[in-house]
């Protein structure tokens, strides 16, 4: 697990800001989310596949908010970690990232909402709220 966090969240300035489990393969697009959502009022916890995404989740899933889900990763699938994630809470709240490819598992799914890669920052936005997982507010920077 030494794509995660050492302290499984990034570091925002209010612990009362909603959590998103990021779970993606990709680095950069790992990156891209942690800055916007950090940005956007939200805490974030990265996983860089099921395996590990589904072990903060058994370890943390009374914090998390939403699992931002990439559909389509090696080891082990999008949906497998859905199904696994859903062992752990049947009620997880999940949003999940994905191209056309697989449109028709992914309907089938009934999550959140899904987003499509590559993704418009405001849409992501737009879809977390839709999910029930509005921003939080951050704490004004002093000056």
């Amino acid at each position: 697990m030494d794509d995660v966090l050492p302290n499984w969240m990034s570091m925002t300035n209010s612990p009362d800001l909603p959590t998103v489990l990021v779970i993606d393969d990709s680095q950069p697009v790992r990156d891209i989310l942690l800055a916007l959502l950090s940005r956007s009022g939200y805490r974030v916890a990265q996983a860089a596949d099921g395996e590990q995404g589904i072990a903060l989740y058994r370890d943390h899933h009374r914090d998390i908010s939403l699992v931002l889900l990439d559909v389509q990763m090696p080891r082990k699938s999008g949906m497998t970690t859905l199904t696994e994630l859903r062992e752990i809470n049947p009620d997880v709240r999940c949003l999940l990232m994905t191209g056309n490819e697989h449109k028709e598992e992914v309907v089938q799914a009934e999550v959140a909402g899904v987003v499509a890669k590559p993704f418009n920052p405001s849409a992501l936005l737009m879809a977390l709220e839709k999910a029930g997982v509005p921003p939080g507010q951050l704490a004004p920077t002093p000056a």
